[in-house]
């Protein structure tokens, strides 16, 4: 592999389909012995302390990091950040013992992943995100050294790794029901949650909101989320009686009645205030509940959110307004043009019908897989990959998507259980909407 030092940065080139380059980022206080580098070797220090790199060629292109303590005494280190530059989208779960970078791709993809070490997710710098190989900063004895090792898989199935076995189906659920990880030989931390040991099963049950879990076993400690959610419903309502935005209260009150009150008074005329409201400086999810509105209520709103309609698609013709409102019905409002930006999504769903629309309809939301970072595309991604799931008739590939739908889903539910935000649950009421359609 071609590499190169510049400063605390080393560069490697690997070439493949899945993984085109990586970077090393080092802390402050490294620099390279001599030039650094070789064809597979770079070399660092700082003070006693010294970073050896081996690098790995294709086929298994692959890393393994030593920090080595040559001094008297043990001297805490913070940990190397390895930033992957990939031409497609990357999920990562880094998670202590448990170390993977999913990398979806038209052939299957493959994964990056640690076969020693102790990682976690950076947080910090312009290396947010990245791997902390070291999982944080480190204490490195005198005379002893840490090993870190990665490798790339591409897959040989033509599917993404399975998770491991021990892990729950979903690891987000409905609030009530019972969570089961099969993990004999282990022992699980679990702080708020009620654990229960059922033969060789243990069962978590917990309040509503995302708790974290760890599993500590021969291969050392993992770390993942897991959460309960109340109904969609609910958490819409709490988030149209929290958000500013009159529009949002207006689609999110809309959207989490189970019922269409129509005789009542009250409820009636607090929306129709919400409507009057939004509709003067109208917003897409204002013209959204206007249009659900005069169909679901008596209100007259029906011509005041035609025109907000056509003022905000007129001024903003790549917006989701337009395609939205195509997808529920309202074919006469279809912007002219409008094939760019956000749109485009919402065009490819109602327009397109193959593989790699469906690859991109996963990678909406996140494959439906754990990771150490909240979804990449949010609730819209939900969104978008419902409006899919509800124009299609049939598919072998419809179970799959729709259980990538369910556990994203559930997972925002969970993040947003406790401190609702408005524009995701926003999102995920007309995800419900679409996929009510079905």
């Amino acid at each position: 592999m071609n590499a190169s030092a510049r400063g605390r940065t080393l560069r490697v080139g690997v070439g493949d389909r899945l993984v085109s380059a990586l970077e090393l980022h080092l802390p402050e206080g490294w620099v390279p012995y001599g030039d650094g580098t070789d064809e597979d070797e770079a070399l660092f220090f700082d003070g006693p302390m010294r970073l050896r790199v081996l690098l790995r060629s294709l086929p298994r292109a692959g890393i393994d990091i030593e920090v080595g303590n040559t001094g008297d005494s043990p001297v805490l280190v913070d940990s190397p950040v390895l930033v992957l530059e990939t031409p497609g989208p990357q999920l990562p779960w880094l998670a202590g013992a448990t170390g993977r970078v999913l990398l979806p791709g038209a052939d299957g993809g493959g994964v990056w992943r640690q076969w020693r070490g102790n990682c976690s997710i950076a947080q910090e710098g312009a290396e947010q995100g990245g791997i902390a190989v070291l999982g944080g900063p480190a204490w490195v004895p005198p005379g002893m050294a840490l090993g870190v090792g990665w490798r790339l898989e591409p897959s040989s199935t033509g599917n993404l790794p399975e998770d491991p076995a021990w892990l729950p189906e979903s690891c987000f659920l409905p609030v009530g029901e019972a969570m089961v990880l099969r993990a004999p030989d282990s022992a699980l931390t679990a702080p708020g949650l009620s654990v229960q040991q059922v033969d060789d099963d243990t069962v978590l049950t917990g309040p509503a909101g995302v708790h974290r879990v760890t599993l500590s076993d021969a291969r050392g400690t993992t770390g993942f989320e897991v959460g309960w959610h109340p109904p969609l419903a609910v958490v819409a309502m709490t988030a149209a009686a929290l958000t500013p935005d009159a529009g949002q209260a207006a689609w999110l009150d809309l959207g989490a009645s189970e019922f269409v009150r129509r005789r009542d008074l009250p409820w009636l005329d607090n929306l129709d205030r919400l409507l009057g409201a939004s509709l003067e400086s109208p917003n897409m999810w204002g013209v959204l509940a206007g249009f659900r509105a005069a169909v679901l209520t008596d209100l007259p709103v029906r011509a005041e959110a035609e025109t907000a309609a056509h003022s905000l698609i007129a001024s903003q013709p790549d917006s989701d307004l337009g395609p939205i409102l195509f997808a529920l019905g309202e074919e006469q409002l279809r912007p002219r043009g409008g094939l760019s930006g956000p749109s485009a999504d919402w065009w490819g769903v109602l327009m397109r019908d193959d593989d790699r629309l469906r690859d991109r309809v996963l990678e909406w939301v996140d494959h439906g897989r754990i990771t150490s970072a909240p979804p990449i595309h949010g609730a819209r991604g939900v969104a978008l990959a419902s409006l899919w799931l509800a124009t299609r008739e049939r598919g072998a590939d419809l179970p799959v998507v729709a259980q990538a739908v369910d556990r994203t889903t559930s997972r925002l539910l969970a993040i947003n259980a406790r401190e609702p935000d408005g524009e995701e649950l926003a999102w995920l009421t007309l995800a419900a909407a679409f996929r009510a359609e079905r």
